[in-house]
């Protein structure tokens, strides 16, 4: 593995996707105080439908389109023009599919599934993007296996860009006209950005495309065959999942109904829980996504040269490094939440769910790298299966729990739901490639550290109310001491402990050892 060139593609990365991140993240408190918390709710609604309109427009293309360009790069053996022309095929077919369901079942949906006649707008104008999402997927693939960070970088940034510049302006328009023209300029935003993402991504595609290894025709034959395998299983994976989220997703509002909450706040609570508390969690974790991400082209081309040590030794450190960062974000969440929700959105209810959900952030974050090391050793259908299993647990509860347990029942569900995803995941990586869990550098080091840089700052601001965002920033430098101060500890312990053994004969363990 080329280390100096992974590390260099990831830190460029991280550190754009981070600089985004914070923009995404001050445009949603922005869009959410201009349209409201109900507004919020009905884009959750109308999203539990495009989400998995999206996915059979994708049909698992992206990975397709990555772990082909990785492999014939690294064993130059036919053309990678040959194999993105295909999969740009493979997803046009897809994503026009997508685009003409959406569209002419939209008011099927938005009457008879969601119950909210509103959603029938948004659903046709966001069909709209569907095609160029497809092939935009195809085309990140592509670029992801150059091991060039600069090109997937920009299309993401333009798409990020795009998508707020549009919704921006168009609030600007028509946002006086009620709360049906905010939720259409969101979703508008949206599908402008994936279009114009995917119209830059292909001129960069015909710069880049000199760069292409030709061989024989032969050696193309078979690709697409190719294609429908690497990508089928992950799009059954997906359609599965979206499908019984879909369902999910329909249960939560008439369960949160049907134990007491009116429309509108069933609306309210799922904006704040969805679509305003859980960004602010997944927030800091932007740049383990495209860590994950950049791990599939990385694992592919070591196991297609049967580096298999080395891929255990990189999936070990980062599963300990993405543990050892979530509990850390999750405690500042769990000491500091009330004060983020009302730094953020001035709502002390989207802080309360932050902390509720703060022991789970280093479940969330892990699970994100898990699933790109998955994809990375061609174990889409294990991780098919796993999805499977978790959207059927949520569905169930949703429909069992929810309507007895309310508000109470449905965050729960999330974190049992969360709990038993990861579980599953990591030991079907564990069986995979033999990696052990890091529960002492990745979890009870993070730990004491955590709460030896946070607690101090929690008391002083009981006694200097200053914004939580300078206690944020004081809480970095001294987490990395916290945290060294606890590796130098136990590694001094570990030594001492040795010696003591040595200089002791008689000890138990010693004994044993003369004894070998």
């Amino acid at each position: 593995m080329v280390k100096k060139e992974f590390v260099k593609n990831a830190i460029a990365v991280c550190a754009v996707s981070l600089v985004m991140s914070t923009v995404g993240i001050l445009f949603r408190a922005y869009a959410s105080n201009r349209a409201g918390s109900e507004v919020m709710g009905l884009l959750q609604l109308v999203l539990s439908v495009y989400y998995p309109a999206c996915t059979l427009a994708s049909s698992g293309v992206y990975v397709a389109s990555t772990r082909l360009c990785s492999e014939t790069l690294a064993r130059k053996d036919r053309s990678i023009e040959s194999v993105l022309n295909r999969c740009l095929m493979y997803g046009a077919f897809f994503g026009i599919g997508a685009f003409l369901l959406l569209f002419f079942s939209a008011e099927l949906i938005a009457t008879r599934w969601l119950s909210f006649p509103e959603a029938e707008i948004p659903l046709k104008i966001l069909s709209f993007g569907l095609p160029f999402l497809s092939a935009a997927n195809a085309l990140q693939g592509f670029f992801l296996s150059l091991r060039s960070a600069g090109y997937s970088t920009v299309l993401q940034v333009t798409e990020d860009l795009s998508k707020i510049g549009a919704t921006i302006l168009l609030f600007a328009l028509y946002l006086d006209e009620g709360p049906q023209a905010a939720l259409c300029a969101m979703v508008a935003g949206m599908a402008i950005g994936e279009t114009l993402s995917c119209l830059f991504g292909y001129l960069l595609y015909l710069r880049k495309k000199n760069m292409g290894i030709h061989s024989a025709k032969s050696a193309n034959r078979g690709l697409f065959a190719e294609i429908v395998k690497i990508a089928l299983p992950c799009a059954f994976s997906g359609y599965l999942r979206s499908g019984i989220g879909m369902v999910e997703s329909i249960l939560v509002p008439r369960g949160l109904e049907a134990s007491g909450l009116t429309p509108e706040q069933t609306l309210a609570a799922m904006g704040k829980f969805e679509g305003m508390a859980l960004p602010i969690l997944i927030f800091p974790a932007s740049f383990l996504a495209v860590v994950s991400k950049l791990l599939v082209p990385e694992i592919t081309a070591e196991n297609a040269l049967g580096h298999s040590e080395s891929n255990i030794k990189t999936t070990q450190s980062i599963l300990k490094y993405t543990l050892s960062y979530g509990v850390f974000i999750g405690t500042f969440a769990l000491l500091f939440g009330r004060e983020l929700g009302m730094s953020i959105y001035h709502d002390s209810t989207c802080g309360t769910y932050l902390i509720y959900l703060a022991p789970l952030v280093p479940i969330l974050y892990a699970d994100r790298v898990i699933d790109g090391v998955m994809k990375g050793y061609n174990r889409q259908l294990t991780t098919m299966k796993i999805n499977l299993a978790d959207a059927l647990f949520q569905t169930a509860g949703a429909w069992l729990f929810i309507p007895k347990t309310g508000i109470i029942g449905y965050v729960s569900l999330f974190c049992v739901g969360s709990f038993f995803n990861f579980a599953l995941s990591f030991l079907s990586l564990r069986k995979t490639c033999g990696i052990r869990f890091p529960l002492r550098e990745g979890v009870l080091r993070p730990i004491l550290a955590s709460l030896g840089a946070i607690l101090p700052l929690k008391l002083l601001h009981t006694l200097f109310p200053l914004s939580v965002w300078v206690w944020a920033g004081a809480s970095v430098p001294l987490y990395l001491i916290f945290h060294r101060l606890c590796s130098d500890s136990t590694k001094k312990t570990r030594l001492i402990t040795r010696n003591f053994e040595r200089s002791n004969p008689n000890t138990p363990k010693q004994k044993i050892l003369s004894r070998r």
